[in-house]
């Protein structure tokens, strides 16, 4: 179905074009999200995410590869973004808390929301493999194509971020241990 979508939009379709707007963008979304932790960023960065998808969409000569391409737009424009901010002087920056993803109605479990809270709290890299293995279920080739990294720099990557995450929670329980 949708790369049915990506064939007619290539060929102009407005339609196709927007239909895969309407299923792409909370995607978008919540990648630039999980790249910057930064809600202001999130809009600019899907704007500029669909200009270079409009303008690009052409050249694309696998129609089954529009997911990884856009992930890799995505993922460059966010950084991008990011480079921009942290070009400016220290004076200037806004410095934000880092705090865990929304949590939605479908999701009650407390341990989802642990582990929502733990994942927020890793760097930028690790929670962005943990976001494409794990809930956009993308295998290690296809993250290896985003990212624009090695097949074992993204299992390295992940192996870090699933220690690293680990630790994290494994303090949070002895630390909730203590205080009962």
């Amino acid at each position: 179905m949708e790369a049915i979508l990506v064939i007619k939009a290539k060929q102009g379709n407005r339609k196709a074009f927007e239909a895969l707007f309407r299923l792409w963008q909370p995607k978008i979304f919540a990648h630039a999200y999980q790249t910057t932790q930064q809600k202001e960023a999130v809009e600019e960065i899907a704007q500029e995410t669909w200009l270079a998808i409009a303008r690009q969409l052409r050249n694309l000569r696998d129609e089954e590869l529009f997911p990884i391409w856009v992930y890799r737009i995505t993922q460059k424009k966010a950084a991008d973004w990011l480079r921009a901010k942290y070009r400016e002087p220290a004076t200037e920056r806004v410095s934000e808390a880092i705090s865990a993803p929304e949590k939605s109605a479908q999701e009650p479990s407390s341990m989802i929301r642990l582990l929502r809270k733990e994942i927020a709290g890793l760097s930028a890299d690790h929670r962005l493999i943990l976001n494409l293995f794990y809930l956009e279920n993308y295998d290690l080739e296809e993250i290896a194509i985003i990212l624009q990294l090695s097949k074992g720099t993204v299992k390295s990557r992940l192996h870090y971020a699933r220690e690293k995450l680990r630790k994290r929670i494994e303090a949070n329980s002895i630390s909730h241990d203590t205080k009962k």
